[in-house]
């Protein structure tokens, strides 16, 4: 039995060093991205000097993403509000994605505006290590920890509900919007200025439920809803900030050329349906 002990200690040794070595490979190699994206954010502020290149091309990519994905399904998180796709394609500027060791910080820069006071929304994860993890595990565990720039919206401008409004709602963090397509958006958000917006993925995210003192007096129920809720809310604010990295920064021009085939697949599909139905 302890020569059998000896060589699983072996294996795991083994194991914890592989896991070790990967994740240095990836840190070095992603670290090695960041010259590589700043060279050709120089290339594409070049060409959009030169006119040979739409000055809102990183609006232009990210829009195109997100209009997909909101073709693709009717639950999408967080999908571009009444006024997002103006917002963005008037003053976004760009789009910078930065590896670090410890994980990576999403960007968006824009001109003064006059939405919300910043000028730059960012979003960053970092791994920490969970020490807590037991004797059993191989090495403990790393957790992914997010930080935001928080959204200062102005007056007149962005989510801001009406006090009736604040009344209904609860306030709870997470709290899903209706979809534009479900019809459950009022009349407010159908204004030029006002109503659910995609930048909503950067606002401060409360602590979680079980590290919030102001729930320590909640009952069970309340603080498990609000665990759901939390969580559900930092699950969809994740999708979506790894659809910004991996797609719309890694390969913009690819992102628009998607975009605009998955819309000439739709505009094709329903020109079909329509002649078939004359045809019947």
């Amino acid at each position: 039995m302890e020569k059998a002990k000896e060589i699983q200690s072996k294996l795991d040794s083994l194991q914890q060093e592989m896991h070790a070595k990967v994740e240095a490979c990836d840190v070095k190699y992603s670290k090695e991205k960041n010259a590589i994206f700043a060279a050709r954010r120089a290339v594409i502020a070049e060409l959009i000097a030169k006119k040979e290149m739409p000055a809102n091309f990183w609006a232009l990519a990210l829009i195109a993403l997100l209009q997909m994905k909101d073709r693709e399904s009717t639950t999408t998180p967080h999908f571009l509000g009444p006024y997002d796709e103006e917002l963005l394609k008037t003053y976004l500027e760009d789009i910078e994605v930065l590896y670090t060791e410890k994980g990576h910080r999403i960007t968006l820069r824009f001109k003064p505006n006059p939405f919300f006071e910043e000028t730059e929304l960012w979003a960053q994860a970092s791994e920490i290590m969970n020490h807590e993890a037991g004797e059993e595990d191989e090495m403990p565990p790393a957790e992914e920890s997010w930080g935001f720039s928080g959204v200062t919206w102005k007056d007149g401008h962005g989510p801001q509900l009406d006090e009736d409004e604040e009344e209904e709602e609860d306030g709870a963090p997470g709290k899903k919007r209706p979809h534009p397509s479900s019809g459950g958006l009022d009349a407010s958000a159908s204004s030029l200025t006002q109503g659910p917006s995609v930048l909503e993925v950067f606002s401060e995210m409360p602590p979680h439920p079980e590290e919030d003192e102001e729930m320590d007096e909640e009952d069970d129920d309340a603080v498990a809803d609000a665990i759901e809720e939390w969580e559900e809310e930092m699950a969809d604010r994740k999708m979506l900030l790894r659809m910004v990295e991996l797609f719309v920064h890694y390969n913009p021009v690819s992102a628009l050329r998607d975009a605009g085939a998955a819309t000439t697949g739709v505009s094709n599909g329903e020109e079909a349906t329509a002649k078939k139905a004359k045809v019947e």
